[in-house]
């Protein structure tokens, strides 16, 4: 039998399919002593292979009666027994570490059991796995490498979904990362009037995307199908800037928050069948909205306020950010007594419950950062191409390949690197 596992964008699919029986020597198992031998040699059950963070191929299986070590097979088709030659023999452990595929490539895996007089058992059930792609590269600087795109377009937000990681930019596009290059596979927005998209939200599986922008633009695009669910532009005929977007629920149950130009949040709370909204503060633009809990969320402005809301964004209260001097504009937000700022002049704000802590990191403005939900690590990104990372206790500038006003960030995932996209289409990524 062979199990298909495919990788792609941290998911596992596994297929099933009969395997041409055949022992490691091209013997059917039948005719013979050394068949009968054979026989009574099993293959190692609990065969399995995985993709491990740095690319490596894990393998494990059970220990096998009789065997004194293992032979494993690799292959791009499937494994003919009768002239393979093992990839490693011998293998004594009940694992083994292939440590050299290549980015992108689909490969076959199986192991046979060795007896001491070295007959050798049938194969084990063939695992096929499929690598994650390399990123591709157009310069390199320290950790972190400019990517390829289809547009120079101003690249405003990017986000991390079931099927890979997406991103939206100025006339209405919408990208995906691919092998070879980001592309375009939205080109003019939900309306097909080509207004500039802002920022994009993911729901909790990951299967949908919910984008906004310029002239109250709202779009839900469905990964999976690769095809534009509903345009729900000009929500109760507005038709404000839209800066950004929070959405929580699963795709087709989804919470959609979003934070205007105008200084309103509107919210949705049925997948964007109906539309609510309320105004935070004084009416100074919104420049950023986060969500802690399905109904919980911050928001910033531009006054320098940060407002809390705990209802579902149908009340908020002001909770910060006190003697704060500085522009406010990114925001990424963990739980009520830990929420993150990206400010004007490197300066980051963290709330603790208790107390705003001001960490100066730089010169440049901050425009975004996301730093990890046990606050161990994280990025924040702005003017001139600017990254900056976090440890934990300090954060440190990095060297980039771009001097480019960069816009969003991601954390990289098991599957997926860290990402920055910023002016003139630019994607970095480390």
């Amino acid at each position: 039998m062979r199990r298909t596992l495919l990788f792609a964008a941290g998911l596992l699919a596994i297929v099933v399919a009969p395997l041409t029986g055949c022992d490691a020597t091209g013997s059917n198992g039948a005719g013979n002593d050394g068949d009968d031998d054979k026989d009574e040699l099993e293959a190692p059950d609990d065969f399995d292979a995985a993709v491990q963070d740095d690319g490596t191929v894990k393998l494990t299986w059970e220990e096998t009666d009789g065997a004194d070590t293992y032979n494993v097979y690799r292959s791009t088709d499937t494994i003919d027994a009768s002239d393979a030659s093992p990839l490693a023999r011998g293998v004594s452990a009940l694992e083994y570490d292939d440590s050299d595929p290549q980015n992108g490539t689909a490969y076959v895996y199986a192991v046979s059991s060795v007896a001491g007089n070295g007959t050798e058992s049938m194969l084990t059930e063939e695992e096929q796995i499929t690598t994650p792609p390399a990123a591709p590269s157009e310069g390199r600087s320290e950790g972190w490498t400019r990517v390829k795109t289809s547009t120079d377009n101003t690249i405003n937000d990017v986000a991390v979904t079931s099927e890979g990681v997406y991103a939206v930019a100025d006339g209405g596009l919408l990208l995906k990362r691919e092998q070879e290059t980001w592309s375009t596979i939205l080109s003019d927005g939900p309306s097909s009037n080509g207004n500039d998209l802002l920022a994009i939200g993911t729901t909790s599986d990951g299967n949908h995307v919910w984008f906004v922008g310029a002239s109250g633009a709202i779009g839900e695009y469905d990964v999976t199908t690769e095809s534009l669910v509903e345009d729900h532009s000009a929500p109760n005929d507005v038709t404000n800037n839209f800066q950004d977007v929070a959405v929580t629920g699963s795709s087709g149950e989804a919470n959609v928050y979003i934070s205007g130009g105008s200084g309103q949040v509107h919210f949705s709370s049925n997948n964007g069948g109906t539309w609510n909204m309320q105004t935070p503060g004084s009416g100074s633009a919104l420049r950023a909205i986060d969500t802690y809990d399905a109904r919980k969320a911050h928001v910033v402005d531009a006054n320098q306020s940060l407002f809390t809301s705990t209802d579902g964004a149908s009340s908020w209260e002001k909770t910060g950010i006190a003697d704060a001097d500085v522009s406010l504009y990114g925001l990424d937000s963990h739980a009520s007594d830990d929420v993150w700022v990206a400010a004007g002049s490197g300066t980051v704000y963290h709330w603790t419950g208790s107390e705003w802590t001001r960490t100066g990191i730089g010169e440049p403005d901050l425009q975004d950062l996301e730093v990890a939900e046990n606050d161990d690590g994280g990025f924040a990104i702005g003017a001139s191409g600017s990254v900056f990372a976090y440890d934990g206790s300090s954060w440190t500038a990095e060297t980039t390949p771009t001097s480019e006003n960069l816009n969003a960030v991601v954390l990289g995932t098991s599957s997926t690197p860290a990402i920055a996209v910023g002016a003139g289409g630019t994607v970095i990524e480390r």
